[in-house]
Protein backbone atom coordinates (compact mmCIF):
# COMPACT_ATOMS: atom_id res chain seq x y z
CA UNK A 1 0.00 0.00 0.00
CA UNK A 2 1.54 3.45 -1.08
CA UNK A 3 1.31 6.70 0.83
CA UNK A 4 -1.45 7.82 -1.61
CA UNK A 5 -4.03 4.91 -0.47
CA UNK A 6 -2.56 5.22 3.16
CA UNK A 7 -3.72 8.97 3.24
CA UNK A 8 -6.81 8.20 1.40
CA UNK A 9 -8.04 5.57 3.70
CA UNK A 10 -7.26 7.52 6.76
CA UNK A 11 -9.31 10.57 5.41
CA UNK A 12 -12.18 8.43 5.46
CA UNK A 13 -11.79 7.43 9.48
CA UNK A 14 -14.17 9.26 12.04
CA UNK A 15 -11.17 10.77 13.69
CA UNK A 16 -11.73 14.02 16.08
CA UNK A 17 -8.44 15.23 16.16
CA UNK A 18 -6.72 16.62 12.58
CA UNK A 19 -3.30 16.41 14.92
CA UNK A 20 -3.06 12.57 14.53
CA UNK A 21 -4.25 12.36 10.89
CA UNK A 22 -1.76 15.30 10.67
CA UNK A 23 1.22 12.69 11.91
CA UNK A 24 0.38 9.85 9.99
CA UNK A 25 0.18 11.53 7.09
CA UNK A 26 3.48 12.47 7.89
CA UNK A 27 4.70 9.16 8.91
CA UNK A 28 3.67 7.74 5.23
CA UNK A 29 5.71 10.61 3.36
CA UNK A 30 8.74 9.94 5.40
CA UNK A 31 8.62 6.23 5.08
CA UNK A 32 8.15 6.30 0.82
CA UNK A 33 11.46 8.76 0.73
CA UNK A 34 13.25 6.20 3.58
CA UNK A 35 12.37 3.59 0.77
CA UNK A 36 13.62 5.71 -2.47
CA UNK A 37 16.65 6.38 -0.40
CA UNK A 38 17.57 2.57 1.08
CA UNK A 39 17.31 3.38 5.07
CA UNK A 40 15.08 4.95 7.80
CA UNK A 41 14.95 6.56 11.02
CA UNK A 42 15.78 10.32 11.84
CA UNK A 43 19.05 10.68 9.44
CA UNK A 44 16.62 10.68 6.58
CA UNK A 45 13.89 12.87 8.39
CA UNK A 46 12.87 15.91 6.19
CA UNK A 47 11.77 18.85 8.60
CA UNK A 48 10.09 20.93 5.84
CA UNK A 49 9.58 18.27 3.52
CA UNK A 50 6.87 19.22 0.49
CA UNK A 51 6.28 15.50 -1.40
CA UNK A 52 3.11 15.62 -2.08
CA UNK A 53 0.82 12.67 -3.87
CA UNK A 54 -1.87 12.86 -6.24
CA UNK A 55 -4.98 12.71 -3.97
CA UNK A 56 -3.00 14.64 -0.78
CA UNK A 57 -5.46 16.47 1.46
CA UNK A 58 -4.91 19.91 2.77
CA UNK A 59 -3.48 18.21 6.63
CA UNK A 60 -2.38 19.87 9.24
CA UNK A 61 -2.61 20.65 13.60
CA UNK A 62 -4.10 23.67 14.28
CA UNK A 63 -2.41 25.27 17.56
CA UNK A 64 -2.41 28.55 19.51
CA UNK A 65 -4.40 30.35 16.95
CA UNK A 66 -1.32 29.29 14.24
CA UNK A 67 -1.35 26.76 11.87
CA UNK A 68 1.77 24.27 12.34
CA UNK A 69 1.68 23.44 8.62
CA UNK A 70 0.78 25.83 6.08
CA UNK A 71 -1.30 24.55 2.64
CA UNK A 72 1.73 23.07 1.04
CA UNK A 73 3.19 20.82 3.81
CA UNK A 74 6.00 23.68 4.90
CA UNK A 75 6.48 24.37 8.49
CA UNK A 76 4.64 27.56 9.71
CA UNK A 77 7.60 29.75 11.30
CA UNK A 78 5.46 31.45 13.87
CA UNK A 79 4.25 28.92 15.58
CA UNK A 80 6.97 28.93 18.27
CA UNK A 81 5.03 32.46 19.28
CA UNK A 82 2.70 29.87 21.31
CA UNK A 83 5.35 28.50 23.05
CA UNK A 84 7.23 32.19 23.73
CA UNK A 85 3.94 32.96 25.11
CA UNK A 86 3.70 30.01 27.53
CA UNK A 87 7.30 30.55 29.04
CA UNK A 88 6.71 33.74 29.28
CA UNK A 89 3.94 33.04 31.70
CA UNK A 90 5.42 29.97 33.53
CA UNK A 91 9.29 31.88 33.47
CA UNK A 92 8.30 35.47 34.27
CA UNK A 93 6.36 34.49 37.14
CA UNK A 94 5.60 35.03 40.62
CA UNK A 95 9.46 34.09 41.41
CA UNK A 96 10.66 37.38 40.75
CA UNK A 97 9.16 39.09 43.29
CA UNK A 98 10.59 37.49 45.85
CA UNK A 99 14.32 38.08 44.27
CA UNK A 100 15.01 42.01 46.37
CA UNK A 101 14.12 40.30 49.57
CA UNK A 102 16.20 37.64 48.67
CA UNK A 103 19.32 39.83 47.36
CA UNK A 104 18.86 42.09 51.07
CA UNK A 105 20.71 38.51 52.53
CA UNK A 106 22.96 38.00 49.55
CA UNK A 107 24.05 41.63 48.89
CA UNK A 108 23.93 43.43 45.52
CA UNK A 109 27.22 40.88 43.99
CA UNK A 110 25.84 38.16 45.60
CA UNK A 111 22.76 38.41 44.28
CA UNK A 112 23.96 39.21 40.84
CA UNK A 113 26.37 36.40 41.15
CA UNK A 114 23.41 34.40 41.73
CA UNK A 115 20.99 35.37 39.04
CA UNK A 116 23.98 34.75 36.16
CA UNK A 117 24.68 31.06 37.81
CA UNK A 118 21.43 30.26 38.20
CA UNK A 119 19.85 31.40 35.15
CA UNK A 120 22.79 30.46 32.59
CA UNK A 121 22.56 26.79 34.24
CA UNK A 122 19.06 27.11 33.94
CA UNK A 123 18.99 27.19 30.06
CA UNK A 124 21.71 24.63 29.58
CA UNK A 125 19.38 22.19 31.27
CA UNK A 126 16.75 23.63 29.59
CA UNK A 127 18.24 23.09 25.84
CA UNK A 128 19.02 19.28 26.63
CA UNK A 129 15.31 18.78 27.88
CA UNK A 130 14.10 20.35 24.72
CA UNK A 131 16.88 18.54 22.75
CA UNK A 132 15.43 15.12 24.28
CA UNK A 133 11.90 14.97 23.28
CA UNK A 134 10.00 13.89 20.37
CA UNK A 135 6.63 14.73 18.58
CA UNK A 136 5.06 11.57 19.83
CA UNK A 137 6.31 12.57 23.42
CA UNK A 138 3.85 14.45 25.25
CA UNK A 139 4.82 14.57 29.12
CA UNK A 140 7.92 15.11 31.18
CA UNK A 141 7.29 11.07 32.00
CA UNK A 142 7.28 9.71 28.38
CA UNK A 143 10.57 11.56 27.49
CA UNK A 144 11.68 10.19 30.33
CA UNK A 145 10.03 6.58 30.00
CA UNK A 146 11.76 6.74 26.37
CA UNK A 147 15.33 7.08 27.66
CA UNK A 148 15.07 5.31 30.59
CA UNK A 149 13.69 2.03 29.37
CA UNK A 150 10.35 1.56 30.32
CA UNK A 151 8.04 3.39 33.34
CA UNK A 152 10.20 2.54 36.94
CA UNK A 153 11.61 6.05 36.33
CA UNK A 154 8.74 8.04 36.21
CA UNK A 155 6.72 6.39 38.45
CA UNK A 156 9.44 6.17 41.00
CA UNK A 157 11.59 9.41 40.90
CA UNK A 158 10.03 11.91 38.33
CA UNK A 159 6.37 12.01 38.81
CA UNK A 160 6.53 11.92 42.70
CA UNK A 161 8.80 15.25 42.26
CA UNK A 162 6.69 16.34 39.79
CA UNK A 163 3.98 16.69 42.41
CA UNK A 164 5.86 18.00 45.22
CA UNK A 165 6.85 20.46 42.79
CA UNK A 166 2.89 21.96 41.33
CA UNK A 167 1.18 21.20 44.49
CA UNK A 168 2.86 24.06 46.33
CA UNK A 169 3.71 26.52 43.36
CA UNK A 170 -0.08 26.43 42.67
CA UNK A 171 -0.35 27.12 46.24
CA UNK A 172 2.09 30.04 45.46
CA UNK A 173 0.06 31.77 42.86
CA UNK A 174 -3.28 31.47 45.05
CA UNK A 175 -0.75 33.22 47.82
CA UNK A 176 0.19 35.96 45.13
CA UNK A 177 -3.60 36.39 44.19
CA UNK A 178 -5.14 37.01 47.34
CA UNK A 179 -2.92 39.38 48.75
CA UNK A 180 -3.65 41.31 45.66
CA UNK A 181 -6.92 40.90 46.16
CA UNK A 182 -6.82 42.27 49.82
CA UNK A 183 -4.71 44.85 48.59
CA UNK A 184 -7.31 46.20 45.97
CA UNK A 185 -9.81 45.47 48.80
CA UNK A 186 -8.41 48.00 51.70
CA UNK A 187 -7.85 50.76 48.33
CA UNK A 188 -11.64 50.41 47.50
CA UNK A 189 -11.93 51.08 50.74
CA UNK A 190 -10.06 53.86 51.08
CA UNK A 191 -8.37 52.54 54.17
CA UNK A 192 -4.80 51.15 54.06
CA UNK A 193 -4.77 49.23 57.14
CA UNK A 194 -7.81 46.95 57.16
CA UNK A 195 -9.94 45.70 54.62
CA UNK A 196 -13.47 43.72 54.53
CA UNK A 197 -12.31 40.81 53.77
CA UNK A 198 -9.60 38.66 55.58
CA UNK A 199 -6.94 37.62 53.23
CA UNK A 200 -7.50 34.23 53.74
CA UNK A 201 -10.80 34.51 52.43
CA UNK A 202 -9.30 36.16 49.43
CA UNK A 203 -7.21 33.72 49.01
CA UNK A 204 -9.84 31.29 48.66
CA UNK A 205 -11.85 33.76 46.17
CA UNK A 206 -8.92 33.50 44.04
CA UNK A 207 -9.10 29.93 43.79
CA UNK A 208 -12.29 29.53 42.60
CA UNK A 209 -10.68 31.87 39.92
CA UNK A 210 -8.08 29.69 39.05
CA UNK A 211 -10.16 26.62 39.04
CA UNK A 212 -12.50 28.15 36.35
CA UNK A 213 -9.45 29.30 33.99
CA UNK A 214 -8.02 25.86 34.42
CA UNK A 215 -11.32 24.20 32.58
CA UNK A 216 -9.74 24.23 29.61
CA UNK A 217 -9.16 20.81 27.95
CA UNK A 218 -4.81 21.56 27.47
CA UNK A 219 -2.18 23.78 27.02
CA UNK A 220 -3.51 23.88 23.18
CA UNK A 221 -7.04 25.61 24.20
CA UNK A 222 -4.87 28.33 26.51
CA UNK A 223 -2.99 30.33 23.75
CA UNK A 224 -5.55 33.01 24.70
CA UNK A 225 -4.75 32.78 28.29
CA UNK A 226 -1.25 32.74 28.19
CA UNK A 227 -1.58 35.78 25.92
CA UNK A 228 -3.13 37.83 29.03
CA UNK A 229 -0.49 36.46 30.99
CA UNK A 230 1.75 37.82 28.74
CA UNK A 231 0.70 41.11 28.98
CA UNK A 232 0.04 41.14 32.75
CA UNK A 233 3.57 39.50 33.24
CA UNK A 234 5.42 42.49 31.30
CA UNK A 235 3.40 45.30 32.77
CA UNK A 236 4.11 43.38 36.63
CA UNK A 237 8.27 43.65 35.76
CA UNK A 238 7.88 47.17 34.71
CA UNK A 239 6.58 48.17 37.90
CA UNK A 240 8.39 46.32 40.07
CA UNK A 241 11.67 47.74 37.75
CA UNK A 242 10.49 51.40 37.58
CA UNK A 243 8.85 51.53 41.03
CA UNK A 244 12.05 51.07 42.81
CA UNK A 245 13.06 53.62 40.23
CA UNK A 246 10.60 56.09 41.44
CA UNK A 247 11.38 56.03 44.44
CA UNK A 248 15.02 56.40 44.36
CA UNK A 249 14.40 59.51 42.11
CA UNK A 250 12.13 61.22 44.53
CA UNK A 251 14.92 60.73 47.28
CA UNK A 252 12.15 59.47 49.95
CA UNK A 253 14.53 56.67 50.71
CA UNK A 254 16.85 59.10 52.39
CA UNK A 255 16.63 57.28 56.18
CA UNK A 256 16.85 53.40 53.99
CA UNK A 257 19.71 51.40 55.36
CA UNK A 258 20.89 48.49 53.79
CA UNK A 259 22.35 46.18 56.97
CA UNK A 260 20.45 42.93 57.81
CA UNK A 261 16.56 42.37 56.47
CA UNK A 262 13.62 43.83 59.56
CA UNK A 263 13.02 41.36 61.71
CA UNK A 264 16.72 39.29 61.77
CA UNK A 265 18.06 39.46 64.93
CA UNK A 266 21.17 36.85 65.49
CA UNK A 267 24.11 35.64 63.48
CA UNK A 268 21.72 32.30 63.21
CA UNK A 269 18.96 34.23 61.73
CA UNK A 270 21.00 35.56 58.98
CA UNK A 271 23.01 32.78 57.70
CA UNK A 272 19.75 30.67 57.18
CA UNK A 273 18.24 33.52 55.53
CA UNK A 274 21.05 33.97 52.78
CA UNK A 275 20.38 29.83 52.73
CA UNK A 276 16.78 30.17 51.88
CA UNK A 277 17.89 32.81 49.20
CA UNK A 278 19.50 29.99 47.54
CA UNK A 279 16.21 28.93 47.15
CA UNK A 280 14.28 31.81 46.15
CA UNK A 281 16.80 32.39 42.97
CA UNK A 282 16.51 28.66 41.63
CA UNK A 283 12.92 29.00 41.92
CA UNK A 284 12.69 31.99 39.47
CA UNK A 285 14.23 30.06 36.54
CA UNK A 286 12.89 26.49 37.08
CA UNK A 287 9.75 26.05 35.00
CA UNK A 288 11.70 22.79 33.39
CA UNK A 289 8.33 20.80 34.90
CA UNK A 290 6.11 22.34 32.45
CA UNK A 291 8.22 22.85 29.27
CA UNK A 292 7.80 19.47 27.89
CA UNK A 293 4.30 20.04 27.99
CA UNK A 294 4.40 23.44 26.00
CA UNK A 295 6.67 21.49 23.52
CA UNK A 296 4.13 18.74 22.82
CA UNK A 297 1.26 21.82 22.37
CA UNK A 298 2.81 23.20 19.56
CA UNK A 299 1.82 20.00 17.59
CA UNK A 300 5.31 20.00 15.14
CA UNK A 301 5.24 17.12 12.96
CA UNK A 302 8.73 16.13 13.42
CA UNK A 303 11.66 16.46 15.61
CA UNK A 304 13.66 19.17 13.61
CA UNK A 305 10.61 21.66 14.20
CA UNK A 306 9.77 20.84 17.56
CA UNK A 307 13.45 21.52 18.73
CA UNK A 308 13.99 24.65 16.50
CA UNK A 309 10.16 26.06 18.10
CA UNK A 310 10.61 25.70 21.34
CA UNK A 311 14.46 26.43 21.81
CA UNK A 312 13.59 29.73 20.09
CA UNK A 313 11.12 30.34 22.40
CA UNK A 314 12.80 29.28 25.55
CA UNK A 315 15.56 31.91 24.71
CA UNK A 316 13.77 34.69 23.73
CA UNK A 317 11.97 33.96 27.12
CA UNK A 318 15.52 33.38 29.12
CA UNK A 319 16.69 36.85 27.16
CA UNK A 320 13.79 38.72 28.45
CA UNK A 321 13.10 37.63 32.12
CA UNK A 322 17.44 37.38 33.08
CA UNK A 323 18.13 41.14 32.80
CA UNK A 324 14.98 42.18 34.18
CA UNK A 325 15.36 39.49 37.09
CA UNK A 326 18.54 41.20 37.93
CA UNK A 327 17.47 44.79 37.76
CA UNK A 328 14.30 44.16 39.89
CA UNK A 329 16.43 42.04 42.73
CA UNK A 330 19.21 45.13 42.72
CA UNK A 331 17.26 48.48 42.14
CA UNK A 332 14.34 46.40 44.97
CA UNK A 333 17.07 46.33 47.66
CA UNK A 334 18.63 49.68 46.66
CA UNK A 335 14.79 51.35 46.94
CA UNK A 336 13.46 50.11 50.51
CA UNK A 337 17.00 48.25 51.84
CA UNK A 338 16.40 46.22 54.85
CA UNK A 339 12.73 46.80 55.36
CA UNK A 340 12.18 45.45 51.64
CA UNK A 341 8.96 43.01 51.84
CA UNK A 342 9.01 39.32 50.69
CA UNK A 343 6.88 40.60 47.98
CA UNK A 344 8.31 43.25 46.04
CA UNK A 345 4.96 44.83 45.21
CA UNK A 346 3.78 45.31 48.93
CA UNK A 347 6.89 47.91 49.73
CA UNK A 348 5.13 50.02 47.30
CA UNK A 349 2.37 51.14 49.38
CA UNK A 350 3.30 54.71 50.71
CA UNK A 351 5.12 55.57 47.55
CA UNK A 352 2.98 54.92 44.43
CA UNK A 353 -0.68 56.73 44.27
CA UNK A 354 -2.98 54.85 44.73
CA UNK A 355 -4.26 54.58 41.00
CA UNK A 356 -1.14 53.03 39.61
CA UNK A 357 -1.41 50.38 42.84
CA UNK A 358 -5.01 49.61 41.73
CA UNK A 359 -3.85 48.76 38.41
CA UNK A 360 -0.84 47.19 39.60
CA UNK A 361 -2.79 44.47 41.59
CA UNK A 362 -5.41 43.93 39.33
CA UNK A 363 -2.50 42.25 36.82
CA UNK A 364 -1.25 40.90 39.27
CA UNK A 365 -4.24 38.91 39.63
CA UNK A 366 -4.52 38.06 35.85
CA UNK A 367 -0.90 37.28 35.96
CA UNK A 368 -0.90 34.81 38.46
CA UNK A 369 -4.33 33.52 38.08
CA UNK A 370 -3.44 32.38 33.85
CA UNK A 371 0.18 31.03 35.47
CA UNK A 372 -1.50 28.88 38.02
CA UNK A 373 -4.18 27.63 35.27
CA UNK A 374 -0.86 27.03 32.92
CA UNK A 375 0.97 24.74 35.58
CA UNK A 376 -2.73 22.96 36.49
CA UNK A 377 -2.82 21.82 33.37
CA UNK A 378 0.57 19.95 34.10
CA UNK A 379 -1.06 19.06 36.95
CA UNK A 380 -4.34 17.57 35.52
CA UNK A 381 -2.23 15.73 32.84
CA UNK A 382 0.40 14.24 35.78
CA UNK A 383 -2.65 13.05 37.42
CA UNK A 384 -4.33 11.81 34.72
CA UNK A 385 -1.27 9.70 33.75
CA UNK A 386 -0.83 8.09 37.44
CA UNK A 387 -4.16 7.46 37.69
CA UNK A 388 -4.74 6.02 33.99
CA UNK A 389 -7.23 8.57 32.76
CA UNK A 390 -6.20 9.74 30.01
CA UNK A 391 -7.31 7.89 26.20
CA UNK A 392 -4.15 6.13 24.87
CA UNK A 393 -4.20 6.95 21.74
CA UNK A 394 -3.98 10.61 22.65
CA UNK A 395 -0.20 10.90 23.13
CA UNK A 396 0.12 14.54 22.53
CA UNK A 397 -2.65 16.20 25.37
CA UNK A 398 -3.44 13.65 27.22
CA UNK A 399 -7.40 14.00 27.49
CA UNK A 400 -9.63 12.46 29.72
CA UNK A 401 -11.74 9.44 29.44
CA UNK A 402 -14.39 10.06 32.16
CA UNK A 403 -14.70 14.16 31.48
CA UNK A 404 -16.98 14.01 35.05
CA UNK A 405 -13.93 12.39 36.86
CA UNK A 406 -11.59 14.63 35.74
CA UNK A 407 -13.65 17.48 36.88
CA UNK A 408 -13.84 16.12 39.76
CA UNK A 409 -10.13 15.88 40.26
CA UNK A 410 -9.39 18.94 39.52
CA UNK A 411 -11.48 20.47 41.92
CA UNK A 412 -10.00 18.51 44.28
CA UNK A 413 -6.61 19.61 43.48
CA UNK A 414 -7.21 23.14 43.59
CA UNK A 415 -9.43 22.62 47.33
CA UNK A 416 -5.60 20.97 48.16
CA UNK A 417 -4.08 23.69 46.91
CA UNK A 418 -6.00 26.40 48.46
CA UNK A 419 -5.65 24.95 51.66
CA UNK A 420 -1.52 25.05 51.48
CA UNK A 421 -2.05 28.51 50.52
CA UNK A 422 -4.09 29.51 53.58
CA UNK A 423 -2.36 27.68 56.13
CA UNK A 424 1.11 28.47 54.76
CA UNK A 425 0.89 31.76 53.58
CA UNK A 426 4.23 32.48 53.83
CA UNK A 427 5.44 33.48 50.30
CA UNK A 428 9.45 33.33 50.54
CA UNK A 429 9.29 30.07 52.24
CA UNK A 430 7.01 28.17 49.74
CA UNK A 431 9.43 29.02 47.33
CA UNK A 432 12.30 28.03 48.70
CA UNK A 433 10.92 25.14 49.97
CA UNK A 434 9.71 24.31 46.12
CA UNK A 435 13.03 25.00 44.79
CA UNK A 436 14.77 22.54 47.49
CA UNK A 437 12.60 19.94 47.36
CA UNK A 438 10.97 19.59 43.76
CA UNK A 439 12.89 22.68 40.96
CA UNK A 440 16.37 21.85 42.11
CA UNK A 441 15.80 17.50 40.73
CA UNK A 442 13.53 18.94 37.78
CA UNK A 443 15.45 21.50 36.22
CA UNK A 444 18.94 21.06 37.43
CA UNK A 445 19.17 17.10 38.12
CA UNK A 446 16.85 14.92 35.66
CA UNK A 447 17.80 16.56 32.83
CA UNK A 448 21.35 15.65 32.64
CA UNK A 449 20.49 12.50 34.25
CA UNK A 450 18.42 11.98 31.20
CA UNK A 451 20.79 13.53 28.49
CA UNK A 452 23.94 11.22 30.17
CA UNK A 453 21.69 8.07 29.68
CA UNK A 454 21.02 9.00 25.97
CA UNK A 455 24.64 10.10 25.26
CA UNK A 456 27.21 9.14 27.53
CA UNK A 457 28.45 6.75 25.64
CA UNK A 458 29.50 9.28 22.19
CA UNK A 459 30.38 12.68 24.39
CA UNK A 460 33.96 13.35 25.70
CA UNK A 461 34.44 12.62 29.33
CA UNK A 462 35.45 15.77 30.20
CA UNK A 463 31.91 17.02 29.36
CA UNK A 464 30.66 14.08 31.81
CA UNK A 465 32.78 15.36 34.44
CA UNK A 466 31.28 19.05 34.09
CA UNK A 467 27.85 17.40 34.28
CA UNK A 468 28.67 15.61 37.41
CA UNK A 469 29.73 18.72 39.21
CA UNK A 470 27.16 20.94 37.94
CA UNK A 471 24.75 18.40 39.77
CA UNK A 472 26.76 18.29 42.62
CA UNK A 473 26.78 22.06 42.89
CA UNK A 474 22.84 22.47 42.82
CA UNK A 475 22.42 19.07 45.44
CA UNK A 476 24.94 20.94 47.58
CA UNK A 477 22.50 24.51 47.02
CA UNK A 478 19.02 23.25 46.85
CA UNK A 479 20.19 21.31 50.64
CA UNK A 480 21.35 24.82 52.12
CA UNK A 481 18.07 26.29 50.95
CA UNK A 482 16.53 23.70 52.77
CA UNK A 483 17.78 24.13 55.88
CA UNK A 484 17.37 27.62 55.60
CA UNK A 485 13.54 27.67 54.47
CA UNK A 486 12.62 24.95 57.37
CA UNK A 487 14.22 27.50 60.18
CA UNK A 488 12.22 30.06 58.54
CA UNK A 489 8.64 28.12 58.71
CA UNK A 490 9.72 26.94 62.44
CA UNK A 491 10.32 30.47 63.47
CA UNK A 492 7.05 32.19 61.96
CA UNK A 493 5.27 28.86 63.93
CA UNK A 494 6.48 29.69 67.10
CA UNK A 495 6.56 33.55 66.51
CA UNK A 496 2.91 33.20 65.31
CA UNK A 497 3.14 35.20 62.07
CA UNK A 498 0.97 32.02 60.05
CA UNK A 499 -1.79 32.65 62.43
CA UNK A 500 -2.14 36.35 62.23
CA UNK A 501 -2.35 36.18 58.70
Amino acid sequence: MDSTEIISELSSLPLERESILDDSAESAEMDVDNSTKGGGGKDNEKPHSTKNTKNKSRLYARTSGFESMIDDGRHNGRVWLHAFYHSVVVCIGAGVLSLPYATAHLGYAGAVIMALVVSSGSYYTATLLISLQTPDQGTYSEVADAIMGGTWFSRRVLRPFQILYLFPISAVFLVLGGNAMYELDMITNGNDDSAALSKKVWVSIMAVGVFFLSLLPDLSSAWQISCLGFISAIVIVLFATIGPIVVLASGENEDVTHGRPTGVDTNLDFTMGVFAAFGNFIFAWGYHVIMPDIQASLHDHNTADAHRDMTKATTFAYSLSTPFFIMISVLGYAAFGDNVAEDILDSFTGYLPGAALFVLWLFIIFKVGTEGSVFNQGAFTLIRDIFGLAIEEDHVDHHPRNKKLDFLCRFLWVVATALLAIYLPLLSDLQGLTAAISTTPLSFIIPIVLWNRKHGETVPKWRLTAHYIFMAFFIIIATFAFIGVIYDIVKNIKNGTIQST
